[in-house]
C-alpha cells in the first residue's frame, strides 16, 4: 500500500504532509480518510513538542489560579 510504504520512508510526517505527499502521487484523500485508514492498520502517531520537552511544565507555587476564591475554601 502507497500510504503505509510513505510513512514507512518518512516516519516524522505530519497527517497533513502525508496528506499533501498523496496528492502528489494523484491520490485523492481527506484527514478524516487518512485518519480512520492509520486507526484501522493500527498506526499510531507521537506527539510532537515545540521545544523538544518530554515533561509537562510544573506551575510554580506564586501562580495564581482561574478562581481567586478556590485557594481559600
Amino acid at each position: 500500500m502507497q500510504i503505509l510504504a510513505l510513512v514507512a520512508e518518512q516516519s516524522d510526517l505530519t497527517l497533513e504532509e502525508i496528506i499533501l505527499a498523496l496528492r502528489k502521487r494523484r491520490i485523492r484523500t481527506s484527514l478524516g480518510a487518512l485518519w480512520r485508514f492509520f486507526d484501522r492498520h493500527d498506526v499510531t502517531f507521537k506527539k510532537k513538542f515545540a521545544s523538544g520537552r518530554t515533561t509537562a511544565r510544573r506551575r510554580g507555587p506564586g501562580a495564581s489560579t482561574l478562581d481567586p476564591g478556590a485557594r481559600h475554601a
